[in-house]
């Protein structure tokens, strides 16, 4: 009895899946900064927001793409509040 082959075709990352790795990686470093009081943390948070908007839109996920224009309202106060207002 012979087995049939399997086949692992490993796929070249693309924008999506660099955006993907872009949006944990900063979503949870943001999360645990300003958790902790840090500074960068909104700085963080607002430089992930464009790949945020990237992928909600390709993906036509409406109620999160519409949410993400609250997300970049509060990093946005988070930056004033850590870096202008003092």
């Amino acid at each position: 009895m012979k087995l049939p082959a399997i086949s692992l075709k490993l796929r070249r990352p693309n924008f999506d899946t660099l955006s993907q790795l872009v949006i944990m990686t900063m979503g949870i470093s943001s999360v645990f900064l300003l958790g902790v009081g840090n500074k960068y943390g909104p700085l963080i948070g607002l430089a992930a927001q464009p790949f945020w908007f990237y992928t909600t839109y390709k993906h036509r996920q409406w109620g999160i793409f519409i949410s993400c224009f609250f997300y970049t309202l509060s990093y946005c106060a988070g930056v004033y509040h850590f870096w202008f207002r003092h």
